[in-house]
Protein backbone atom coordinates (compact mmCIF):
# COMPACT_ATOMS: atom_id res chain seq x y z
CA UNK A 1 0.00 0.00 0.00
CA UNK A 2 2.85 2.36 0.88
CA UNK A 3 4.50 1.54 -2.46
CA UNK A 4 1.38 2.44 -4.41
CA UNK A 5 0.80 5.63 -2.41
CA UNK A 6 4.27 6.78 -3.44
CA UNK A 7 3.21 6.65 -7.08
CA UNK A 8 -0.18 8.25 -6.51
CA UNK A 9 2.00 11.18 -5.45
CA UNK A 10 3.33 11.42 -9.02
CA UNK A 11 -0.20 12.15 -10.16
CA UNK A 12 -0.47 14.96 -7.62
CA UNK A 13 2.90 16.34 -8.72
CA UNK A 14 1.69 16.16 -12.32
CA UNK A 15 -1.39 18.22 -11.49
CA UNK A 16 0.62 20.65 -9.38
CA UNK A 17 3.15 21.14 -12.20
CA UNK A 18 0.35 21.92 -14.66
CA UNK A 19 -1.11 24.51 -12.29
CA UNK A 20 2.26 26.04 -11.38
CA UNK A 21 3.19 26.66 -15.01
CA UNK A 22 -0.39 27.30 -16.19
CA UNK A 23 -0.03 24.69 -18.91
CA UNK A 24 -3.73 23.90 -19.42
CA UNK A 25 -6.90 25.90 -18.91
CA UNK A 26 -10.11 24.12 -17.91
CA UNK A 27 -11.83 24.54 -21.29
CA UNK A 28 -8.85 23.55 -23.45
CA UNK A 29 -8.42 20.38 -25.50
CA UNK A 30 -4.90 19.00 -25.64
CA UNK A 31 -3.39 16.90 -28.42
CA UNK A 32 -1.08 14.28 -26.90
CA UNK A 33 1.89 13.11 -28.98
CA UNK A 34 1.99 9.39 -28.12
CA UNK A 35 4.69 7.11 -29.49
CA UNK A 36 3.70 4.07 -27.45
CA UNK A 37 6.75 4.29 -25.19
CA UNK A 38 6.46 4.35 -21.42
CA UNK A 39 6.72 8.16 -21.16
CA UNK A 40 3.81 8.98 -23.48
CA UNK A 41 1.75 6.05 -22.15
CA UNK A 42 2.04 7.40 -18.60
CA UNK A 43 1.23 10.91 -19.81
CA UNK A 44 -1.94 9.73 -21.55
CA UNK A 45 -2.92 7.64 -18.51
CA UNK A 46 -2.57 10.69 -16.24
CA UNK A 47 -4.70 12.80 -18.59
CA UNK A 48 -7.32 10.03 -18.55
CA UNK A 49 -7.26 9.63 -14.75
CA UNK A 50 -7.60 13.37 -14.18
CA UNK A 51 -10.43 13.55 -16.75
CA UNK A 52 -8.70 16.20 -18.82
CA UNK A 53 -9.88 16.88 -22.38
CA UNK A 54 -7.47 15.33 -24.87
CA UNK A 55 -6.96 13.57 -28.19
CA UNK A 56 -4.09 11.30 -29.25
CA UNK A 57 -1.80 11.57 -32.27
CA UNK A 58 0.75 8.98 -33.39
CA UNK A 59 3.46 9.31 -36.05
CA UNK A 60 4.49 6.22 -37.99
CA UNK A 61 7.94 7.13 -39.32
CA UNK A 62 8.33 3.83 -41.22
CA UNK A 63 11.81 3.33 -39.77
CA UNK A 64 11.40 0.03 -37.92
CA UNK A 65 9.35 -2.12 -40.31
CA UNK A 66 6.73 -4.26 -38.59
CA UNK A 67 7.60 -2.73 -35.21
CA UNK A 68 6.51 0.70 -36.45
CA UNK A 69 3.15 -0.72 -37.52
CA UNK A 70 2.77 -2.55 -34.21
CA UNK A 71 3.44 0.75 -32.35
CA UNK A 72 0.69 2.40 -34.37
CA UNK A 73 -1.81 -0.39 -33.62
CA UNK A 74 -0.92 -0.27 -29.90
CA UNK A 75 -1.51 3.50 -29.64
CA UNK A 76 -4.77 3.21 -31.57
CA UNK A 77 -6.05 0.64 -29.04
CA UNK A 78 -4.98 2.97 -26.25
CA UNK A 79 -7.06 5.79 -27.70
CA UNK A 80 -10.02 3.43 -28.08
CA UNK A 81 -9.72 2.36 -24.43
CA UNK A 82 -9.77 6.01 -23.35
CA UNK A 83 -12.54 6.84 -25.85
CA UNK A 84 -10.73 9.82 -27.32
CA UNK A 85 -10.11 10.91 -30.90
CA UNK A 86 -7.13 9.25 -32.57
CA UNK A 87 -5.03 10.61 -35.43
CA UNK A 88 -2.18 8.85 -37.19
CA UNK A 89 -0.02 9.43 -40.23
CA UNK A 90 2.64 7.40 -42.02
CA UNK A 91 5.77 9.26 -43.16
CA UNK A 92 8.55 8.33 -45.57
CA UNK A 93 11.16 9.73 -43.23
CA UNK A 94 14.18 8.42 -45.13
CA UNK A 95 13.08 10.11 -48.35
CA UNK A 96 12.31 13.38 -46.58
CA UNK A 97 15.72 13.37 -44.88
CA UNK A 98 17.51 12.83 -48.18
CA UNK A 99 15.47 15.46 -50.02
CA UNK A 100 16.08 18.12 -47.38
CA UNK A 101 19.61 17.00 -46.44
CA UNK A 102 18.68 16.35 -42.81
CA UNK A 103 19.59 13.69 -40.29
CA UNK A 104 16.87 11.11 -39.63
CA UNK A 105 16.20 12.62 -36.21
CA UNK A 106 15.85 16.15 -37.57
CA UNK A 107 13.66 14.93 -40.43
CA UNK A 108 11.36 13.11 -38.00
CA UNK A 109 11.17 16.20 -35.79
CA UNK A 110 10.27 18.46 -38.72
CA UNK A 111 7.63 16.04 -40.01
CA UNK A 112 5.90 15.45 -36.70
CA UNK A 113 5.71 19.06 -35.55
CA UNK A 114 4.40 20.25 -38.90
CA UNK A 115 1.72 17.57 -38.81
CA UNK A 116 0.84 18.28 -35.17
CA UNK A 117 0.41 21.96 -36.07
CA UNK A 118 -1.92 21.05 -38.93
CA UNK A 119 -3.96 18.76 -36.64
CA UNK A 120 -4.39 21.47 -34.01
CA UNK A 121 -5.53 23.98 -36.62
CA UNK A 122 -7.88 21.58 -38.42
CA UNK A 123 -9.52 20.11 -35.31
CA UNK A 124 -9.42 23.24 -33.13
CA UNK A 125 -7.13 21.73 -30.51
CA UNK A 126 -5.68 24.25 -28.07
CA UNK A 127 -2.38 22.72 -26.95
CA UNK A 128 0.13 20.07 -27.99
CA UNK A 129 1.66 17.97 -25.19
CA UNK A 130 4.83 15.92 -25.51
CA UNK A 131 6.10 13.48 -22.89
CA UNK A 132 9.54 15.01 -22.35
CA UNK A 133 10.74 14.44 -18.80
CA UNK A 134 13.60 15.61 -16.56
CA UNK A 135 16.14 13.21 -18.09
CA UNK A 136 15.35 14.57 -21.57
CA UNK A 137 15.99 18.08 -20.28
CA UNK A 138 19.33 16.99 -18.81
CA UNK A 139 20.35 15.32 -22.07
CA UNK A 140 19.42 18.50 -23.93
CA UNK A 141 21.61 20.52 -21.57
CA UNK A 142 24.62 18.27 -22.24
CA UNK A 143 23.89 18.25 -25.97
CA UNK A 144 23.83 22.07 -26.04
CA UNK A 145 27.06 22.29 -24.04
CA UNK A 146 28.81 19.95 -26.46
CA UNK A 147 27.64 21.93 -29.50
CA UNK A 148 28.32 25.31 -27.90
CA UNK A 149 25.57 27.46 -26.48
CA UNK A 150 24.59 30.77 -25.00
CA UNK A 151 22.68 31.10 -21.76
CA UNK A 152 19.43 29.98 -23.43
CA UNK A 153 20.91 26.52 -24.03
CA UNK A 154 21.50 25.99 -20.30
CA UNK A 155 17.85 25.84 -19.30
CA UNK A 156 17.31 22.50 -21.01
CA UNK A 157 13.71 21.99 -22.15
CA UNK A 158 11.10 24.53 -21.12
CA UNK A 159 7.71 23.49 -19.66
CA UNK A 160 5.86 25.69 -22.17
CA UNK A 161 6.64 27.31 -25.51
CA UNK A 162 3.57 29.03 -26.93
CA UNK A 163 0.99 26.21 -27.43
CA UNK A 164 3.53 23.40 -26.86
CA UNK A 165 3.56 22.00 -23.31
CA UNK A 166 5.62 19.34 -21.50
CA UNK A 167 3.62 18.35 -18.41
CA UNK A 168 5.96 15.48 -17.42
CA UNK A 169 9.07 17.63 -17.17
CA UNK A 170 9.07 17.47 -13.37
CA UNK A 171 9.54 13.65 -13.29
CA UNK A 172 12.63 11.60 -14.02
CA UNK A 173 12.67 8.40 -16.04
CA UNK A 174 12.77 6.16 -12.97
CA UNK A 175 9.66 7.86 -11.53
CA UNK A 176 7.79 7.25 -14.79
CA UNK A 177 8.75 3.58 -15.10
CA UNK A 178 7.87 2.85 -11.48
CA UNK A 179 4.52 4.57 -11.90
CA UNK A 180 3.75 2.51 -15.01
CA UNK A 181 4.69 -0.71 -13.22
CA UNK A 182 2.65 0.20 -10.15
CA UNK A 183 -0.48 0.61 -12.27
CA UNK A 184 0.37 -2.30 -14.57
CA UNK A 185 0.44 -0.16 -17.66
CA UNK A 186 1.69 -1.69 -20.89
CA UNK A 187 3.97 0.10 -23.33
CA UNK A 188 6.13 -0.49 -26.38
CA UNK A 189 9.94 -0.59 -26.21
CA UNK A 190 11.92 1.11 -28.97
CA UNK A 191 15.17 -0.87 -29.01
CA UNK A 192 16.83 1.80 -31.17
CA UNK A 193 17.03 3.95 -28.02
CA UNK A 194 19.65 1.51 -26.71
CA UNK A 195 21.92 2.06 -29.72
CA UNK A 196 24.59 4.74 -29.75
CA UNK A 197 23.89 5.78 -33.35
CA UNK A 198 22.49 9.16 -32.36
CA UNK A 199 24.17 11.87 -30.28
CA UNK A 200 21.41 11.96 -27.67
CA UNK A 201 21.51 8.19 -27.25
CA UNK A 202 25.27 8.39 -26.78
CA UNK A 203 24.81 11.00 -24.05
CA UNK A 204 22.07 8.92 -22.42
CA UNK A 205 23.90 5.60 -22.57
CA UNK A 206 27.58 6.56 -22.27
CA UNK A 207 27.95 10.01 -20.72
CA UNK A 208 25.35 10.21 -17.96
CA UNK A 209 25.91 6.75 -16.33
CA UNK A 210 29.56 7.49 -15.33
CA UNK A 211 28.49 10.87 -13.97
CA UNK A 212 25.84 9.15 -11.84
CA UNK A 213 28.56 7.05 -10.29
CA UNK A 214 30.14 10.31 -9.13
CA UNK A 215 26.82 11.79 -8.05
CA UNK A 216 23.97 9.27 -7.63
CA UNK A 217 21.54 12.21 -7.35
CA UNK A 218 22.65 13.62 -10.69
CA UNK A 219 19.11 14.16 -12.03
CA UNK A 220 18.03 16.10 -8.93
CA UNK A 221 21.22 18.15 -8.84
CA UNK A 222 21.11 19.15 -12.50
CA UNK A 223 17.36 19.78 -12.44
CA UNK A 224 17.92 22.21 -9.56
CA UNK A 225 20.77 23.83 -11.49
CA UNK A 226 18.54 24.18 -14.55
CA UNK A 227 15.88 25.87 -12.42
CA UNK A 228 18.42 28.39 -11.09
CA UNK A 229 19.85 28.97 -14.55
CA UNK A 230 16.38 29.64 -15.94
CA UNK A 231 15.86 32.32 -13.28
CA UNK A 232 19.29 33.82 -14.06
CA UNK A 233 18.40 33.82 -17.75
CA UNK A 234 15.18 35.71 -17.02
CA UNK A 235 17.09 38.35 -15.05
CA UNK A 236 19.79 38.53 -17.76
CA UNK A 237 17.21 39.08 -20.48
CA UNK A 238 15.56 41.89 -18.54
CA UNK A 239 18.90 43.66 -18.13
CA UNK A 240 19.73 42.98 -21.76
CA UNK A 241 16.51 44.64 -22.91
CA UNK A 242 17.08 47.71 -20.73
CA UNK A 243 20.68 48.15 -21.91
CA UNK A 244 19.63 47.67 -25.53
CA UNK A 245 17.41 50.75 -25.28
CA UNK A 246 20.52 52.80 -24.43
CA UNK A 247 22.76 51.28 -27.11
CA UNK A 248 20.43 50.65 -30.07
CA UNK A 249 18.86 53.31 -32.26
CA UNK A 250 16.70 52.13 -35.14
CA UNK A 251 15.69 54.04 -38.25
CA UNK A 252 13.71 51.92 -40.67
CA UNK A 253 15.73 48.72 -41.02
CA UNK A 254 19.04 50.40 -40.20
CA UNK A 255 20.34 49.97 -36.65
CA UNK A 256 22.92 52.22 -35.00
CA UNK A 257 24.81 50.79 -32.01
CA UNK A 258 26.54 53.23 -29.65
CA UNK A 259 29.16 50.56 -29.10
CA UNK A 260 31.70 52.89 -27.47
CA UNK A 261 29.55 52.97 -24.31
CA UNK A 262 30.19 49.29 -23.55
CA UNK A 263 33.11 48.31 -25.81
CA UNK A 264 35.61 47.89 -22.96
CA UNK A 265 33.30 46.04 -20.57
CA UNK A 266 34.42 42.43 -19.94
CA UNK A 267 30.87 41.21 -20.62
CA UNK A 268 30.48 43.16 -23.87
CA UNK A 269 31.10 40.26 -26.31
CA UNK A 270 28.35 38.02 -24.92
CA UNK A 271 25.87 40.89 -24.52
CA UNK A 272 26.39 42.23 -28.04
CA UNK A 273 26.25 38.69 -29.47
CA UNK A 274 22.93 38.07 -27.73
CA UNK A 275 21.62 41.17 -29.48
CA UNK A 276 23.05 40.33 -32.90
CA UNK A 277 22.87 36.53 -33.15
CA UNK A 278 19.40 36.73 -34.70
CA UNK A 279 21.01 38.64 -37.60
CA UNK A 280 23.29 35.65 -38.29
CA UNK A 281 26.51 36.78 -36.57
CA UNK A 282 28.47 34.29 -34.46
CA UNK A 283 30.17 34.92 -31.13
CA UNK A 284 33.70 34.84 -32.58
CA UNK A 285 32.87 37.58 -35.10
CA UNK A 286 31.50 39.88 -32.41
CA UNK A 287 34.31 39.14 -29.95
CA UNK A 288 37.02 39.77 -32.54
CA UNK A 289 35.41 42.99 -33.72
CA UNK A 290 35.15 44.30 -30.15
CA UNK A 291 38.66 43.34 -29.12
CA UNK A 292 40.54 44.41 -32.25
CA UNK A 293 41.83 47.90 -32.79
CA UNK A 294 39.44 48.64 -35.67
CA UNK A 295 39.51 51.74 -37.83
CA UNK A 296 36.37 53.22 -39.34
CA UNK A 297 35.32 51.47 -42.51
CA UNK A 298 35.68 47.88 -41.31
CA UNK A 299 32.82 45.65 -42.45
CA UNK A 300 31.87 42.16 -41.26
CA UNK A 301 29.04 40.15 -42.76
CA UNK A 302 26.64 37.34 -41.97
CA UNK A 303 24.50 35.61 -44.58
CA UNK A 304 21.82 38.28 -44.30
CA UNK A 305 23.36 41.38 -42.69
CA UNK A 306 26.52 43.42 -42.37
CA UNK A 307 28.04 45.60 -39.68
CA UNK A 308 29.90 48.75 -40.67
CA UNK A 309 32.28 50.28 -38.09
CA UNK A 310 31.85 54.05 -38.05
CA UNK A 311 34.11 55.57 -35.40
CA UNK A 312 32.29 55.23 -32.05
CA UNK A 313 29.37 53.26 -33.39
CA UNK A 314 28.38 50.27 -35.49
CA UNK A 315 25.84 50.44 -38.29
CA UNK A 316 23.84 47.28 -38.96
CA UNK A 317 22.08 46.88 -42.31
CA UNK A 318 20.71 44.05 -44.37
CA UNK A 319 22.19 42.98 -47.70
CA UNK A 320 19.01 43.93 -49.55
CA UNK A 321 19.99 47.59 -49.34
CA UNK A 322 22.37 47.25 -52.27
CA UNK A 323 21.63 49.81 -54.94
CA UNK A 324 19.64 48.65 -57.92
CA UNK A 325 19.66 50.24 -61.34
CA UNK A 326 15.91 50.82 -61.23
CA UNK A 327 14.66 54.30 -62.07
CA UNK A 328 11.14 55.09 -60.92
CA UNK A 329 8.85 57.71 -62.42
CA UNK A 330 6.39 59.92 -60.55
CA UNK A 331 3.47 61.62 -62.34
CA UNK A 332 1.52 64.55 -60.99
CA UNK A 333 -1.24 62.17 -59.84
CA UNK A 334 1.06 59.83 -57.89
CA UNK A 335 0.19 59.73 -54.17
CA UNK A 336 2.21 56.76 -52.97
CA UNK A 337 5.31 55.02 -54.23
CA UNK A 338 7.14 51.92 -53.01
CA UNK A 339 10.71 51.30 -54.13
CA UNK A 340 13.42 48.86 -53.02
CA UNK A 341 14.83 51.50 -50.71
CA UNK A 342 11.89 53.85 -50.16
CA UNK A 343 8.25 54.09 -49.33
CA UNK A 344 6.91 57.59 -49.84
CA UNK A 345 3.61 59.39 -49.42
CA UNK A 346 2.85 62.45 -51.57
CA UNK A 347 0.38 65.28 -50.89
CA UNK A 348 -0.40 68.57 -52.63
CA UNK A 349 -1.59 71.41 -50.38
CA UNK A 350 -2.22 75.12 -50.67
CA UNK A 351 0.52 77.31 -49.23
CA UNK A 352 -1.73 79.25 -46.84
CA UNK A 353 -2.71 76.02 -45.08
CA UNK A 354 0.81 74.61 -44.92
CA UNK A 355 3.20 74.74 -41.99
CA UNK A 356 6.83 73.77 -42.58
CA UNK A 357 8.02 70.81 -40.54
CA UNK A 358 11.77 70.69 -40.01
CA UNK A 359 12.33 67.00 -40.64
CA UNK A 360 14.87 65.42 -43.02
CA UNK A 361 12.30 62.83 -43.97
CA UNK A 362 9.82 65.43 -45.23
CA UNK A 363 10.43 67.50 -48.38
CA UNK A 364 8.29 70.61 -48.89
CA UNK A 365 8.65 71.64 -52.56
CA UNK A 366 7.19 74.47 -54.63
CA UNK A 367 4.88 72.62 -57.02
CA UNK A 368 5.21 75.21 -59.79
CA UNK A 369 8.98 74.62 -59.97
CA UNK A 370 8.60 70.92 -60.79
CA UNK A 371 8.56 69.43 -64.26
CA UNK A 372 6.68 66.13 -64.44
CA UNK A 373 7.30 63.30 -64.64
CA UNK A 374 9.80 63.25 -61.78
CA UNK A 375 12.46 60.58 -61.53
CA UNK A 376 13.86 58.72 -58.56
CA UNK A 377 17.24 57.09 -59.09
CA UNK A 378 20.39 56.13 -57.16
CA UNK A 379 22.85 59.01 -56.83
CA UNK A 380 25.78 58.97 -59.25
CA UNK A 381 29.35 60.25 -59.37
CA UNK A 382 29.24 63.75 -60.87
CA UNK A 383 25.84 64.62 -59.38
CA UNK A 384 25.58 68.14 -57.96
CA UNK A 385 22.87 70.22 -56.33
CA UNK A 386 22.35 73.44 -54.36
CA UNK A 387 21.99 72.34 -50.71
CA UNK A 388 19.15 74.14 -48.89
CA UNK A 389 20.48 77.44 -47.51
CA UNK A 390 23.35 77.66 -50.02
CA UNK A 391 23.57 79.72 -53.23
CA UNK A 392 26.41 77.72 -54.74
CA UNK A 393 26.28 74.29 -56.21
CA UNK A 394 28.04 71.40 -54.51
CA UNK A 395 29.07 67.97 -55.68
CA UNK A 396 26.90 65.38 -54.02
CA UNK A 397 29.97 63.25 -53.28
CA UNK A 398 31.54 66.19 -51.39
CA UNK A 399 28.27 66.83 -49.57
CA UNK A 400 28.20 63.22 -48.32
CA UNK A 401 31.86 63.39 -47.29
CA UNK A 402 31.20 66.57 -45.30
CA UNK A 403 28.39 64.80 -43.48
CA UNK A 404 30.69 61.81 -42.88
CA UNK A 405 28.12 59.42 -44.34
CA UNK A 406 29.62 55.89 -44.14
CA UNK A 407 30.38 54.14 -47.40
CA UNK A 408 27.84 51.45 -46.57
CA UNK A 409 24.99 53.96 -46.35
CA UNK A 410 26.08 55.86 -49.45
CA UNK A 411 25.12 52.78 -51.44
CA UNK A 412 21.46 53.26 -50.46
CA UNK A 413 21.06 56.98 -51.22
CA UNK A 414 18.56 58.03 -53.90
CA UNK A 415 17.77 61.40 -55.44
CA UNK A 416 14.58 62.98 -56.71
CA UNK A 417 15.11 64.60 -60.13
CA UNK A 418 13.03 67.17 -62.05
CA UNK A 419 14.02 68.24 -65.55
CA UNK A 420 17.53 66.93 -65.05
CA UNK A 421 18.02 68.82 -61.75
CA UNK A 422 18.25 67.20 -58.32
CA UNK A 423 15.31 68.34 -56.21
CA UNK A 424 16.00 66.32 -53.07
CA UNK A 425 18.78 64.08 -51.79
CA UNK A 426 16.17 61.81 -50.30
CA UNK A 427 16.28 61.77 -46.53
CA UNK A 428 19.19 64.24 -46.37
CA UNK A 429 18.77 67.68 -47.95
CA UNK A 430 16.41 69.60 -50.23
CA UNK A 431 17.79 71.63 -53.14
CA UNK A 432 17.53 75.35 -52.40
CA UNK A 433 16.12 76.09 -55.87
CA UNK A 434 12.96 74.09 -55.14
CA UNK A 435 12.13 75.34 -51.64
CA UNK A 436 8.81 77.01 -50.90
CA UNK A 437 8.78 80.79 -50.61
CA UNK A 438 6.38 83.70 -50.21
CA UNK A 439 5.50 83.33 -53.89
CA UNK A 440 4.59 79.65 -53.56
CA UNK A 441 0.94 78.85 -54.19
CA UNK A 442 0.92 75.05 -53.83
CA UNK A 443 3.20 72.80 -51.78
CA UNK A 444 4.26 69.39 -53.07
CA UNK A 445 5.03 67.42 -49.89
CA UNK A 446 6.83 64.06 -49.90
CA UNK A 447 7.09 62.07 -46.67
CA UNK A 448 9.28 59.04 -46.09
CA UNK A 449 7.11 56.60 -44.18
CA UNK A 450 8.48 54.82 -41.06
CA UNK A 451 8.70 51.50 -42.91
CA UNK A 452 11.20 52.74 -45.50
CA UNK A 453 14.63 51.13 -45.52
CA UNK A 454 16.62 54.22 -46.40
CA UNK A 455 17.39 56.02 -43.17
CA UNK A 456 18.71 59.52 -42.64
CA UNK A 457 21.95 59.45 -40.74
CA UNK A 458 22.20 60.99 -37.31
CA UNK A 459 25.31 63.15 -37.53
CA UNK A 460 25.33 64.56 -34.01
Amino acid sequence: MTYKYKHINLRERFLSFIKEHQLIQSNEIVLLAVSGGVDSVVMSYLFHQLQLNFAIAHCNFSLRGADSDADQAFVQRLAQDYRVNFYTKRFDTQAYAQEHQLSIQMAARALRYQWFKELCQTHHLDKLATAHHANDSIETLFFNLIKGTGIAGLHGILPKQESLIRPLLFANKEDIIQYAQAYQLKWREDLSNMKDDYARNLIRNRVIPPLKRINPNLETTITTTIERTTQIESFFNEQLAQLKQEIFHQEGTVYYLAIEKIKDKPWAPVVVWEWLKSFGFNFSQIKNLLQASIQSGKIISSNTHQIYVDRARWILTDHKQAVTSNISMITRDTTNIILPAHQMQIKIMTKNKYQIIHDKQIAAIDLDKLKFPLLIRPWQAGDFFYPLGMQKKKKLSDFLIDLKVPVLLKQGIYVLVSGGNIVWVIGYRLDDRFKISECTEQVYEITLLPSNVLSSYDFK
